[in-house]
């Protein structure tokens, strides 16, 4: 008998090699790290998680899903002044994050 894959562990494996690679390339890029690992980073994605708990994207098109991620809507390299600014971060999940940022690039 042949083990076949679902649907969703293909895009939880494409997420998992994604996660990966983002880390290669965050490696080389040390503000990237600092900024991920700062508590106030901390306390920050933590209070947007609170106000926001349901993927944003998700909810404006009908649908109910966890939010694990916090997007800067102003990327930090164009404008790093709003790195901590509540209002330029969006909740979502993994998916939509996923998609937002390959699309920006």
């Amino acid at each position: 008998m042949k083990w076949h894959r679902t649907k969703a562990q293909d895009i939880c494996l494409r997420l998992s090699r994604r996660a990966r690679e983002a880390r290669a390339r965050d490696r080389g890029n040390a503000s990237a790290r600092r900024l991920r690992s700062s508590e106030t980073w901390k306390k920050v994605r933590r209070a947007q998680l609170r106000r926001f708990p349901i993927c944003q994207r998700c909810e404006a098109q009908g649908r109910t899903t966890a939010a694990q991620e916090v997007h800067h809507i102003e990327s930090v390299a164009a404008r790093p002044d709003l790195v901590f600014v509540l209002e330029n971060l969006m909740s979502l999940c993994r998916v939509c994050h996923v998609e937002i940022e390959r699309g920006a690039r």
